[in-house]
C-alpha cells in the first residue's frame, strides 16, 4: 500500500536558510528535507510530513506564520502518495559510522565487523527519504563520551546515573549512553513517531531495561526528576526558554549538553546559560557550522 505525505514548499531568502530548517525541523520532525537554490539569493526547502488527517493545511500555514513571522516567504501544501517499493534506495548511503573514540552507528542491514572497545549502535530511522547523522548528534556524542570517561576516573558507578535525553529523535544517543554504562535514561520528544522509532531501536539492540522512551516536551518533564546528566538537542530557542527548568532538574555537579546551535547563535546561549549562577561551561565542540555545548553544575 501506498503512504500518504505532505509536501510543504518554501521559497525565501537564503540567508535564513539554517534558521527556517531549524524551526520547521523542530516543529513538524518531517520524514525528510530537500533543499535548493532557485534564482539569485533564494532557496526552496521541500519538507515531507506523514500525513494526519486531523492536521490541515490551514493549520500548518498559521504554524509556519507565527513560527516564521519575521521573514518574507512563499509557501505550497500539497498531499501525495509515495510508493514503498522505491523506499530502499537511500538505504546504499547509510553505511557503518565511527563517531567520537568508540561509537559506531549502523543499520540493522548492514553487517560491521565489531572491533575491541567498538560501542555499536543499530539504528533504522524510519525515514522514506534518507537519512544521516548530524552534525549536532555527532558533537552530543563526543562529548558524552569525555563525561562517561570523566565519571570513570572520578570511581564513579555508571550505573546509578540518571540521564534525560530530551529530543531523542530515533533513540540514538539515549541508546549509545545506555551502553557506555549508564544505568537509567529517560529519553523523551514531542513527536509519537520520534518515540516509536525509538522504542523499535530499543529492541533492535537487545536492551530490556534502563531506558524508558516518552512523548513530551522539556517543560512538561516532572520538575522534581533530577539528572545526573542531560542531553538537550534541540533549537536555540527552545533551549534558551527552558534554561532555568533544565537547570532545575539538573543535580550537583550534573553535566548538560546543549546542541543545536548554529556557531553564530553560540554566544547567545552561553551568555544565557551563563546567567544561571552555579552553571559553567566546560567545552565546546563545533562541527561544520553546528556547535555543542557541555556546562557542568557547582
Amino acid at each position: 500500500m501506498n503512504r500518504k505525505y505532505k509536501n510543504l514548499k518554501l521559497t525565501f531568502d537564503k540567508d535564513y536558510t539554517e534558521m527556517v530548517s531549524g524551526i520547521l525541523g523542530y516543529l513538524l520532525n518531517p520524514d525528510g528535507i530537500e533543499e535548493t537554490e532557485v534564482g539569485k539569493g533564494s532557496v526552496c526547502i521541500n519538507i515531507y510530513i506523514s500525513y494526519d488527517a486531523t492536521v490541515t493545511d490551514e493549520h500548518l500555514r498559521q504554524l509556519i506564520k507565527e513560527n516564521l513571522s519575521n521573514i518574507e516567504y512563499e509557501l505550497e501544501i500539497k498531499a501525495f502518495e509515495y510508493d514503498p517499493a522505491t523506499e530502499t534506495a537511500w538505504k546504499k548511503y547509510f553505511k557503518p559510522q565511527k563517531i567520537g573514540k568508540n561509537v559506531v552507528i549502523k543499520p540493522s542491514w548492514e553487517e560491521y565487523k565489531q572491533k575491541d572497545g567498538d560501542i555499536v549502535v543499530t539504528i533504522d530511522p524510519g525515514a522514506a527519504f534518507g537519512t544521516g547523522l548530524h552534525e549536532t548528534t555527532r558533537g552530543v556524542i563526543v562529548l558524552l563520551e569525555e563525561i562517561v570517561e570523566l565519571r570513570k576516573n572520578n570511581k564513579e558507578n555508571l550505573s546509578t546515573l540518571h540521564m534525560l535525553d530530551a529530543g531523542t529523535g530515533s533513540g540514538i544517543l539515549a541508546i549509545a549512553a545506555h551502553k557506555m554504562g549508564i544505568g537509567n535514561i529517560l529519553a523523551v520528544d514531542n513527536d509519537r513517531e520520534a518515540v516509536e522509532t525509538t522504542e523499535e531501536n530499543i529492541i533492535a539492540n537487545n536492551i530490556t531495561s534502563g531506558i524508558a522512551a516518552e512523548q513530551n516536551t522539556i517543560e512538561d518533564v516532572k520538575e522534581n526528576d533530577c539528572y545526573d546528566i542531560i542531553l538537550a538537542n534541540i533549537i536555540p530557542e527552545v533551549l534558551i526558554r527552558n534554561k532555568a527548568g533544565l537547570f532545575k532538574m539538573l543535580r550537583k555537579n550534573g553535566d548538560l549538553v546543549l546542541s543545536g546551535i548554529l556557531a553564530k547563535e553560540e554566544n547567545k546561549v552561553v551568555e544565557e546559560f551563563l546567567d544561571i549562577k552555579g552553571l559553567e561551561l566546560h567545552k565546546r565542540v563545533q562541527l561544520e557550522e553546528w556547535t555543542s555545548l557541555w556546562f557542568r553544575s557547582e
